[in-house]
């Protein structure tokens, strides 16, 4: 008698976990943003995996709510353009300009990271309006995809 109340336990549990689970897929995520918005990564290590060390990832590997910054529309890679979305980010120093000393950030468009099965969603916050959110990729596959802006480049 007791063992069928642990099996019959144990079924409900299942059974309810696996109805959450499909509620959950059916649930709409937020959608992903056009595909030539551009997005940068702060840092001289958006390329490397040490870059992505302290970020959220599951059992997998695979990386959620990786913080970075998404254009409104299309916008030129270059320095002077990308600098104009990364001063709209007030919670942080993106070090645009001396002083402190300048410092580079990766940009690519969108596509790349939809492409490679990622996402890139909108995640405004107060004093960072363009703060948006990647999500679905490994370190591996996320490293490699900015092109690096230093200080004092043309094009990005």
């Amino acid at each position: 008698m007791k063992t069928s109340w642990i099996i019959s336990g144990l079924a409900l549990l299942v059974l309810s976990l696996g109805a959450s689970a499909v509620l959950a897929k059916g649930m709409k995520p937020e959608p992903d943003v056009a595909r030539n918005t551009i997005v940068l990564r702060q840092g001289p290590d958006a390329n490397q995996k040490a870059g992505y060390a302290n970020e959220e990832s599951d059992m997998n590997g695979t990386l959620s709510e990786v913080s970075a910054l998404c254009s409104a529309g299309p916008i030129a890679r270059n320095r002077a353009s990308t600098a104009v979305l990364a001063a709209t980010d007030t919670t942080r120093n993106w070090f645009i300009a001396p002083p402190p000393p300048a410092r580079a950030w990766g940009v690519t468009e969108a596509r790349t990271i939809l492409d490679l099965g990622g996402h890139v969603q909108m995640d405004p916050r107060p004093g960072n309006p363009r703060h948006c959110l990647i999500s679905g990729l490994k370190a591996k596959d996320i490293t490699g995809v900015w092109r690096m802006c230093p200080p004092g480049a043309g094009a990005c």
